[in-house]
C-alpha cells in the first residue's frame, strides 16, 4: 500500500493478521474453504466478545468505570494536567483525553486487556482518533469488534485523543447518565493522574481534586446548558495513607513487595465528621459499599468485571488485615485537630452495618485495638483508657449538673461532659461503663471516711437521698426495701436533738422517732427523738425507710409490748403506767392477744399474763356464786392494786371491764382450747357432781354464755365447742333416783315431757323447771318432744336385744324419726351406722345389713323396701341407704359356693344356682357396653357352675377349667340321651339362649354337645333316601309348609345372606324314627334313641318327618323350629322366629320378622316356589292356622271370634313405625309423662271381687283429643290399628310404671312383650307367654291379689301378667287369643293339681288411655275362675270378654 501512512499501513497489518483485508477476501470469494473458515470465525468472534461482556458485566454502562481507567493510566507529558471530557447525548458518547498512550506495565489499573471491549454492551460502532491515527470499530463489520477499519472522514486531528461511541439505541443514554451521575463526585479520590472530569449530559458536570497535606479537596461545579446558573460544591476528606508490606507467600503483583492503603473520612465545611455507613470501597475506581463510614482504597484484586473484590487471595486477605492499623494511625491525626479531637469516634464502623463478610473482621479489630489506647477525653482534661473511664450518668447534682461523688472520691476517671451525645454510645462499645448505684454507694462511704459527708450541706444530702430512693429501692409485695441497705446504714444521715448525727445502724433505729407533737410515754421504754428540721423530704423518706418512725401511740404501744415480750424484769410502776397508756388509748390501737402478752400482778405480787388470773365479774350481780369462795389451788386472782388505780377520767366498771376483754383476766371458770375443764374448773365439777349435782347444775347454768364466749374466742373455736359438749354429754351425775348417768341419758321433766314420763326415765336434780335451762339441750339432755327423745326411746329398745312390744310401736318411732330427722340428723345418722337399730328376721342389725332395694336373686342383704317400705325417706335419703346393683350377683355366687363348695347341690340350691346364673347372664350385655362394672373376672376361676356327673347321678359345682362338661343344647335331647353318659351343666334347656351371653362371657358357649354329635337316622326301619321315596306326603301340612317358605326364606337370607337352598316343602307322616347318635365320633360312645320329628334338605325339598306321637300343637312348635334350624344350619337363637313361622298367623309372623331385624327381601332376590303342590286356598289354610280353640276350650275350632281377637293385636302390631313416630313426638312425650306421674300416685291395694277399678285417679290433664282427626281408610281401617297400637304401648307402659314402683325388683327384664322395645330397651329373647313375668319371691304381689289364702304367702308364685289396655271405659269389652285363654287355664288356681300353685295368670284390664284422662285399671287374677263365678263372661259370638255390668 504505496503512499499510505504509517498509521494506516498498522491497520493494515492488523486486518491482514485477521484475515480481512482486502486480499484475504478476494481469495474467500475463490475459495469457498477459506471463505466458511472466516464467516466461522467471525461467528466465533462475535460470540465470545458479547458472551464475555455480558458475563463479566452485570452493569451495561460499566464501559465508564472501563474509559476512566484508561485515562488514568494513560502517560502524560511533564506539566500537563490530566484532564477527560466526557460529552453525552442522545445516540452517541464522545470521549476526549489529552493523553492516549497506555502502557501494559504492572502496577497500573487496567491489566485485563478487555475491558474496552465492554463498550459494545451500549455502542454498535466506536470511531478513534489519537496521533494521526483515524479508525473505527464496528460489530456489523467482518470481525469489527476487534478489527479497526480505516477512517478518512472523520476531519481533522485535535490533538486530543477523541473516542466517539454510536449508542445501540436510545435506552442506553440514560443508563450512562445514570453511571455517570453515581461516580462523578468520588471516582477523582484516588485515581493517579486524573486530575480533573468533566462530564456533559445537558448539564456540564466539572471536578478537580487538590491536596494540601492530609486534607483532599474535591471541588465540583454543576451548570446548566450554555453555562448558566453555575453551583460550585467542595468536598473535604481527611486522608490517611500508610504502606504496609506484602508476606512473601502472598500472590502479589510481579515485583511488589508492599502496598498503600489509603484511609479517607469526609468532612464538612467545618471539619468536622460525617458519618453515614455508605462510604465505597476503592481499588482507585469505586467498587462497592460495604457499610464502612469511611471510603477505602486499596491496590485490591478484582473480578474480571472489576465489580467486586476476590475474597480468597492472600494479597487482599493481607490488605484487609492492614486496615485497622491503618485506622488507629488516623487517632493521632484526629486528636490533632480541634474539630476532631471528640467527634472522630463517629467514624467507628459498626457490626450491625458492615455486613459483608469479608470486611466483618475489620470491626472487631479496631475497636480491639482502640480499647487499649488512651483515647477517652476525661474530666481531668486528659487522655484515658476506655476501661477507666465512667459517665456520671443520673449521679448528677440537680443543681449544677456536676456528679454527686467529686472524681477525688472515685477510682475511675469521668468521662468528659464536652462528649456529644451520639458519640456517647460508641464510648460504651469501647467499654466505657456507665456509674452504678454500687459505685455511687462506694464514693459515699469513701465521702464518710475523709469526715466529709455532713460539711456538704443539706441540699447535697437531700440529692443524694433522692438518688437512693430513686436508684437503690425495690418493691417487695407491697412493701418498699432498699438495696445494699447494710452500705446505707453506714452512712450519718440522722441528725439528734443535739445537733450530732448518727448512722441509722439497725441496732439504733428501732429506738430512733420523729416527734410531731410534744408526747408524754410511759416509764421504762426505750425511745430517742430525731430532729427533722430543715431535712428535705426526701431524705426524710430515707430515714423511715431504715426505720425511723413518727411517735404515735401505735408505736408507743408496740414498745410496751416489745417490753412485756422480753425478758426485762418490769418494775410494778412501769406495769401501771403501761396498762394505764393502753387503756387510755384503747379505741386507738387494737392489738390481738394482750392476754399472753402483757405482764400483770397476781395477788402475790408476781407477774402473770391476763390469761392466767380471775377476778369476780365487774358487774353487779344478784347470783351468791363467788369464784374465789369456789376455786382452790391452782387458780390465781389479779392484784387488787391493779384494780383500784384506775386512770383519773375513767370509771371502775370501765376499767374492771377492760381487764376482762382485752387482758384476758377470766370471770367465769377458764376453759382450755381443747375444750376441757381447766383444771381448778374439773376439781370443782368433780365435787360437786355426785353429791351435789343441783349446785353444780346452777353453776353451769349461771356460767355457760361466757364459758361458750370462750370457746369461741379459740382460733379451733368449733373444734373447742365440740369438745366441750362430748365432755358435758359424757358427765356422769347423780340422778333424782340415785342413779349415776351421763348427762346424755337423762331428762329434764318438763311441762311437754311429762306426759311421756315413764318410772325409767334418769331425771335431773331439778326443781324450779321454769328457768332457762336450755342449754341441757346442746349437752345431751332430754327436755321436751323430739328426735332425740325417739332416737333415746328405739335405743332403748335396741339395747334390750328383744324383740319389740309390737311392730306398731317400732314403726311409730321410725315414723317419728323420718318427719323430725333434721332435728338432730348428724345424731340420728351416726347412732344408725354406729349401732343395731333396725329389727329384722328376729333380731337387731345394723344399717350396713340393709339395701332398700335389689335384684330379686338377693340374699346376703336384706331389703329394707320389704321390710319397711313405708320409710323410705327415713333409710334410704336421710341414712343413705343404697340400692344393690346388678353386680351384687358376684357376691351371691361367692356366698353359695361358700356354702356349697364341697357338697352335692340338691333341687332348692340347684334351682337358686340357676336363678342366679340366668340374672347374671341378663347384665352381660350391660358390663359389655360399660353401664356396669365387671363381675365376672374376679370369677373366672370360681366354681360357679353347676355340674350334674353322670356317674354318681348327682349335682356339683365345677369351675370352667377344672372339670370337662358339656352345655345342653336348647332343644334338651341331647343332654336327656347322653345324660348318663358325660357331665353336663345342669341348666334348663330352655334357657340354655338365655345364658348364651354369660356362656360366651367365661368361653364355654362353645361346649354345647349339639356341636360334638353326629346322629344316624332310620325312618320306619329304611334309610332317610328310602323314607322319602316312600313315605306318605301330608296334603294339608304340606300345603300349610309351602305357604311359610318365602316367610322361611327372608330369615334365612337376612341371617346367612344366601339364598334358601330349597324351593318346595314337604311334610311326610312317618310311624317311627330312629337315631344313632355318636359323640365325638367314638362308636363307644353311640345311643340310640327315637325322635318325634326329622328335617332334611333332599333334592331342593325340605322333607319334615313327622311321627304320630306329635299332638297338633308341637307339630308346629319348638321341638320340629329346632329341627328345620339344624337342616338349614342356622343359628339356634333363631329359633322363635322359626317358631312363630310355624305356629302363628301370618300378620303374628310379621311381627315377630320385624322385631328380629328381617325386613322384605328385594324383589329380583325372591324365589319362585312351586306353589301347585298346595292344594287348599289361602283361606283354608289362614283358618287352620288360627284354630285357637280344641276341644277342650270354650269354644270350636276355626272360630272366627278367636281369629279376629288375634288379628286385632296383630293389626296393632303392624304398625311399629307409626307407633315409634307416637312414641318420640312431643304428644307422645307428654301422654307418657302423665301415665308415670299416675302410676307413682298410685298403690297397689288387696283385691276382693277384682270387678272395679282399686284406686280412685288424680283428676286429669287439661289434654284433649281432637275427635275431627281424618281417618283414612282401608280394608283394616288403617286409622283403627294406629290407634290399637298406641293403646296398647300406653297401656303397657302405665302398668309398667305402675309395678316398677311397688313391688321389689321389677325391672325391664319383667316386661316380655315385643313393644318394650318403644320404651328404649332391647328386644326380648325367649317365649312370649305374656306381657310381663314376675316371680314374687317376697309374697308381695301375692298378699296383695289374695289376701285371705295364707297357704299361698310361702309359695313365690311366677305371674303372667297380660295388659288389656282401652281408651273407652272398665266396660268395654276386650278380646283373649286361644293362647291367652290356654296360659290362663294352665296358671289358674283353680285348675291347677298342685295345692299351692306355682304359675298364676292376672289380666291388668285398664281404660282412659291415650285421651287425656288418667287411667282407671282393674286387677283381674285367676280368668278361669273369674269366668266360672261371672265376674268375666262371654259377651259375644266372637269370644269377646268383658267385665259383666253388675260388677264394672
Amino acid at each position: 500500500m504505496e503512499g499510505s501512512s504509517r498509521q494506516e499501513r498498522v491497520i493494515l497489518q492488523i486486518q491482514q493478521e485477521n484475515g480481512v483485508d482486502e486480499e484475504s477476501l478476494r481469495k474467500a470469494k475463490s475459495d469457498p474453504g477459506l471463505g466458511a473458515t472466516i464467516a466461522n470465525l467471525q461467528r466465533i468472534v462475535t460470540v465470545t466478545i458479547e458472551l464475555l461482556s455480558n458475563e463479566l458485566y452485570t452493569k451495561p454502562a460499566h464501559c465508564c468505570l472501563e474509559l476512566l481507567q484508561n485515562a488514568d493510566d494513560n502517560l502524560y507529558p511533564p506539566g500537563v494536567k490530566p484532564e477527560l471530557h466526557i460529552t453525552l447525548r442522545q445516540g452517541y458518547m464522545e470521549i476526549k483525553c489529552n493523553e492516549s498512550t497506555k502502557k501494559n506495565q504492572a502496577g497500573f489499573i487496567g491489566e485485563k486487556g478487555i475491558g474496552a471491549k465492554s463498550i459494545f454492551k451500549v455502542a454498535k460502532r466506536v470511531t478513534i482518533q489519537s496521533k494521526g491515527y483515524s479508525f473505527e470499530l464496528n460489530r456489523d463489520r467482518l470481525l469489527g469488534m476487534i478489527t479497526p477499519y480505516w477512517r478518512t472522514d472523520l476531519g481533522p486531528d485535535s490533538g486530543w485523543t477523541t473516542m466517539r461511541l454510536e449508542l445501540i439505541d436510545d435506552e442506553q443514554f440514560s443508563v450512562l447518565q445514570s453511571q455517570l451521575f453515581e461516580i462523578r463526585h468520588t471516582v477523582l479520590l484516588f485515581l493517579r493522574k486524573l486530575a480533573k472530569l468533566t462530564i456533559d449530559d445537558g448539564a456540564i458536570f466539572s471536578a478537580s481534586k487538590t491536596l494540601k497535606g492530609t486534607l483532599m479537596q474535591l471541588e465540583t461545579t454543576i451548570s446548566s446548558a450554555g453555562g448558566h446558573r453555575a453551583t460550585t460544591t467542595i468536598h473535604r476528606y481527611l486522608r490517611v495513607a500508610q504502606t504496609i508490606a506484602i508476606a512473601e507467600d502472598a500472590d502479589k503483583r510481579a515485583g511488589q513487595k508492599n502496598t498503600e492503603i489509603i484511609l479517607a473520612f469526609p468532612l464538612n465545611t467545618k471539619n468536622e465528621p460525617i458519618s453515614h455507613p455508605g462510604q465505597m470501597v476503592h481499588a482507585f475506581l469505586p467498587l462497592r459499599s460495604v457499610g464502612f463510614r469511611f471510603l477505602l482504597q486499596a491496590d485490591f484484586l478484582t473480578a474480571a468485571n472489576r465489580e467486586d473484590i476476590l475474597v480468597d487471595r492472600k494479597w487482599n486477605i493481607a490488605i484487609r488485615d492492614a486496615v485497622a492499623s491503618a485506622f488507629v494511625a488516623a487517632v493521632d491525626e484526629f486528636q490533632a485537630h480541634p474539630t476532631l479531637r471528640l467527634p472522630w469516634l463517629l467514624f467507628l464502623p459498626r457490626s450491625n452495618e458492615v455486613v459483608h463478610p469479608f470486611f466483618t473482621p475489620v470491626v472487631t479489630s479496631i475497636i480491639s485495638k482502640l480499647k487499649a489506647m488512651h483515647i477517652v477525653w476525661g474530666s481531668n482534661d486528659d487522655y484515658a483508657l476506655p476501661s477507666l473511664c465512667k459517665q456520671a450518668g443520673k449521679y448528677i447534682s440537680s443543681d449544677d449538673g456536676e456528679p454527686l461523688i467529686p472524681s477525688a472520691h472515685t477510682h475511675f476517671t469521668y468521662v468528659s461532659s464536652l462528649y456529644s451525645s451520639d458519640v456517647i454510645p460508641l464510648l460504651v462499645v469501647l467499654g466505657v461503663k456507665e456509674m452504678q448505684y454500687n459505685d455511687f454507694l462506694d464514693g459515699l462511704e469513701e465521702i464518710h471516711r475523709q469526715y466529709a459527708f455532713t460539711a456538704r450541706g443539706l441540699e447535697w444530702l437531700e440529692d443524694v437521698c433522692d438518688k437512693i430512693l430513686t436508684y437503690g429501692t425495690s418493691r417487695q409485695r407491697r412493701n418498699t426495701a432498699l438495696v445494699n441497705e447494710s452500705h446505707v446504714r453506714r452512712l450519718p444521715l440522722a441528725r439528734r436533738r443535739n445537733g450530732s448525727w448518727s448512722a441509722c445502724e439497725s441496732s439504733q433505729t428501732s429506738s430512733f422517732f420523729f416527734d410531731r407533737v410534744t408526747s408524754s410515754f410511759p416509764t421504762g421504754l426505750d425511745i430517742e427523738v430525731l430532729s427533722h428540721v430543715g431535712l428535705g423530704s426526701r431524705h426524710q423518706q430515707v430515714l423511715r425507710l431504715l426505720g425511723v418512725r413518727d411517735v404515735d401511740i401505735n408505736v408507743v404501744v408496740d414498745k410496751i409490748l416489745a417490753v412485756h415480750r422480753s425478758s426485762t424484769r418490769l418494775q410494778d410502776a412501769d406495769i401501771l403506767t403501761h396498762l394505764q397508756y393502753l387503756f387510755q388509748h384503747r379505741h386507738t390501737h387494737r392489738r390481738p392477744n394482750l392476754s399472753t402478752t402483757i405482764r400483770l400482778l397476781d395477788a402475790t405480787s408476781t407477774t402473770a399474763h391476763g390469761s392466767q388470773l380471775y377476778m369476780e365479774r365487774p358487774s353487779t350481780r344478784a347470783s351468791d356464786i363467788n369464784l374465789d369462795e369456789l376455786l382452790t389451788y391452782p387458780a390465781r386472782f389479779i392484784h387488787s392494786s391493779l384494780l383500784l388505780n384506775r386512770p383519773p377520767t375513767s370509771y371502775d366498771h370501765e376499767w374492771r371491764d377492760w381487764f376482762h376483754t382485752a387482758l384476758g383476766v377470766a370471770t367465769s371458770p377458764r376453759l382450755t382450747s381443747s375444750g376441757q375443764p381447766s383444771t381448778e374448773f374439773l376439781r370443782l365439777i368433780n365435787s360437786l357432781r355426785l353429791t351435789q349435782p343441783s349446785h353444780l347444775l346452777k353453776l353451769f347454768k349461771e356460767f355457760w354464755t361466757q364459758m361458750m364466749s370462750q370457746l369461741a374466742s379459740f382460733s379451733s373455736g368449733s373444734y373447742s365447742r365440740q369438745q366441750f359438749l362430748g365432755y358435758m354429754r359424757q358427765l356422769e351425775v347423780t340422778c333424782t333416783n340415785g342413779t349415776v348417768a351421763p348427762l346424755s341419758s337423762t331428762y329434764l321433766l318438763c311441762a311437754s315431757l311429762r306426759s311421756f314420763e315413764t318410772s325409767d326415765m334418769l331425771l335431773l336434780p331439778v326443781t324450779d323447771t321454769t328457768a332457762d335451762w336450755s342449754f341441757l339441750r346442746e349437752c345431751g339432755v332430754t327436755m321436751d318432744v323430739s328426735a332425740a327423745l325417739f332416737l333415746r326411746r328405739l335405743r332403748s329398745l335396741a339395747g334390750a336385744s328383744t324383740k319389740p312390744a309390737s311392730l306398731e310401736t317400732l314403726e311409730e318411732i321410725y315414723r317419728q324419726l323420718e318427719s323430725r330427722f333434721h332435728d338432730i340428723p348428724s345424731e340420728i345418722h351416726t347412732a344408725f351406722a354406729q349401732e343395731k337399730l333396725i329389727f329384722a328376721d328376729g333380731a337387731w342389725r345394723p344399717l350396713n345389713n340393709f339395701v332398700w332395694d335389689g335384684p330379686s336373686i338377693l340374699t346376703i342383704k336384706r331389703k329394707l323396701k320389704i321390710l319397711y317400705p313405708h320409710f323410705k325417706a327415713l333409710f334410704q335419703k336421710h341414712l343413705g341407704v343404697k340400692d344393690a346393683t346388678d353386680d351384687v350377683v358376684a357376691d351371691e355366687l361367692r356366698k353359695f359356693v361358700g356354702e356349697h363348695a364341697n357338697n352335692a347341690l340338691n333341687q332348692p340350691a340347684i334351682d337358686r344356682l340357676r336363678r342366679l346364673l340366668a340374672f347374671g347372664s341378663d347384665t352381660v350385655q350391660h358390663i359389655e357396653t360399660g353401664k356396669l362394672a365387671d363381675w365376672t373376672a374376679g370369677l373366672r376361676h370360681s366354681a360357679i357352675f353347676p355340674m350334674r356327673v353322670p356317674d354318681a347321678k348327682e349335682v356339683r359345682l365345677a369351675s370352667v377349667g377344672s372339670a370337662a362338661f358339656y352345655v345342653p343344647d336348647p332343644t334338651g335331647v341331647l343332654a336327656e340321651i347322653f345324660a348318663n353318659k358325660v357331665a353336663f351343666l345342669d341348666l334348663d334347656p330352655g334357657n340354655v339362649l338365655r345364658m348364651q351371653p354369660l356362656l360366651a362371657r367365661f368361653g364355654i358357649d362353645n361346649r354345647r354337645i349339639d356341636k360334638f354329635v353326629k346322629d344316624s337316622v332310620n325312618i320306619d326301619e329304611q334309610s332317610i333316601e328310602l323314607a322319602v321315596k316312600n313315605g306318605r306326603s301330608n296334603a294339608q301340612e304340606t300345603a300349610f309348609y309351602m305357604h311359610r317358605l318365602p316367610l322361611l326364606e327372608r330369615l334365612y337370607y337376612y341371617k346367612t345372606e344366601k339364598p334358601l337352598p330349597v324351593l318346595r316343602a314337604e311334610v311326610v307322616d312317618v310311624t317311627s324314627i330312629n337315631v344313632t347318635y355318636t359323640l365325638n365320633g367314638r362308636p363307644g360312645d353311640s345311643i340310640s334313641s327315637t325322635a318325634d320329628c326329622k328335617v332334611i334338605v333332599h333334592d331342593g325339598t325340605l322333607v319334615v318327618f313327622l311321627t304320630g306321637s306329635l299332638d297338633a300343637h308341637d307339630r308346629r312348635n319348638y321341638p320340629v323350629a329346632y329341627a328345620i334350624i339344624e337342616a338349614l344350619k342356622m343359628r339356634n337363637d333363631d329359633a322363635t322366629v322359626v317358631r312363630s313361622i310355624l305356629h302363628d298367623s301370618e300378620r303374628d309372623v310379621e311381627h315377630s320378622l320385624k322385631y328380629a331385624g328381617v325386613h322384605q327381601m328385594p324383589e329380583g332376590l325372591k324365589q319362585t316356589f312351586d306353589l301347585a303342590a298346595a292344594e287348599e286356598s289361602d283361606g283354608d289354610v289362614e283358618n287352620r292356622v288360627d284354630d285357637i280353640f280344641d276341644h277342650d276350650t270354650l269354644s270350636s275350632p276355626g272360630s272366627s271370634a278367636n281369629r279376629g281377637a288375634r288379628k286385632a293385636k296383630l293389626r296393632a302390631n303392624q304398625h311399629s313405625g307409626d307407633l315409634r313416630k307416637y312414641v318420640n313426638s312431643d304428644e307422645g312425650h307428654h301422654e307418657l309423662q302423665h301415665l308415670v306421674i299416675c302410676a307413682t300416685q298410685n298403690s297397689l291395694h288387696p283385691v276382693t271381687q277384682m270387678v272395679a277399678p282399686i284406686i280412685t285417679p288424680p283428676p286429669p290433664l287439661n289434654y284433649q283429643s281432637n275427635d275431627n282427626e281424618p281417618r283414612a281408610t282401608s280394608s283394616l281401617d288403617e286409622y283403627e290399628n294406629i290407634q290399637a297400637a298406641r293403646v296398647g304401648y300406653l297401656g303397657e307402659h302405665f302398668v309398667f310404671s305402675l309395678l316398677q314402683n311397688q313391688l321389689p325388683n321389677f325391672s325391664a327384664a319383667n316386661w316380655t312383650s315385643p313393644l318394650r322395645v318403644h320404651a328404649g330397651f332391647e328386644s326380648f329373647i325367649g317365649s312370649e307367654d305374656a306381657d310381663f313375668e314376675y316371680a314374687d319371691e317376697h309374697s308381695v304381689l301375692t298378699r296383695m291379689l289374695f289376701p285371705e289364702c295364707v297357704e299361698l304367702f310361702n309359695a313365690t308364685p311366677h305371674y303372667l301378667i297380660e295388659v288389656k289396655a282401652t281408651s273407652g271405659s272398665q266396660s268395654t269389652p276386650f278380646t283373649m287369643s286361644h293362647r291367652q285363654l290356654e296360659h290362663a287355664l294352665h296358671a289358674s288356681q283353680c285348675q291347677s293339681a298342685e295345692p299351692t300353685p306355682s304359675r298364676i295368670y292376672v289380666l291388668f284390664r285398664v281404660s282412659n288411655i291415650g285421651v287425656g284422662r288418667s287411667p282407671d285399671y282393674t286387677i283381674l287374677a285367676n280368668p278361669h275362675d273369674l269366668l266360672s263365678r261371672g265376674i268375666l263372661r262371654i259377651s259375644s259370638a266372637k269370644v269377646d270378654l268383658r267385665i259383666s255390668a253388675t260388677n264394672a
